[in-house]
């Protein structure tokens, strides 16, 4: 078992596996085939910069058709090992959103929307750590624009 110091240097031994040049033009090939427009994109700045940093690190996976799939820090155990999780490949209605979000506390709300864009099951997002939900919480933004 690997102990925090370990840990810590262990994650800090991680290098960039992808640079930043490539980065963008993976997040770049991500909004345009979920048909986002440059004027909706300029109020996401620090979304956008924190899923540049997480191709360029190797966490985001990007296709050639801007399929996104995240790699968790932390695999858990649902149905068998989980350590990927794909998102869909469309934007969310006003509908979607709608259907997911009446009557429930915003934690539920947010579990319910991150079920419709990745196609898993909400109780999947009770098991995952702080920065994995984080990772996907910021990937879905980009979803709900």
């Amino acid at each position: 078992m690997i102990g925090k110091r370990e840990e810590v240097k262990e994650k800090s031994k991680k290098q960039k596996v992808i640079s930043e040049d490539q980065a963008e033009l993976d997040f770049n090939r991500f909004v345009d085939s979920l048909g986002l427009k440059p004027r909706v994109l300029e109020s996401m700045e620090e979304e956008k910069d924190a899923f540049v940093k997480g191709v360029e690190w190797g966490n985001i996976l990007v296709d050639e058709d801007g399929h996104v799939k995240l790699k968790l820090d932390d695999p858990v155990e649902f149905n068998g090992i989980v350590d990927t999780v794909s998102f869909k490949h469309r934007r969310l209605t006003t509908g979607d959103i709608e259907k997911k979000s009446v009557g429930k506390s915003d934690l539920e709300k947010s579990m319910r929307l991150f079920a419709v864009i990745t196609g898993n099951n909400s109780a999947l997002f009770r098991n995952l750590n702080g920065g994995d939900l984080e990772m996907i919480a910021t990937i879905g933004t980009f979803f709900l624009k």
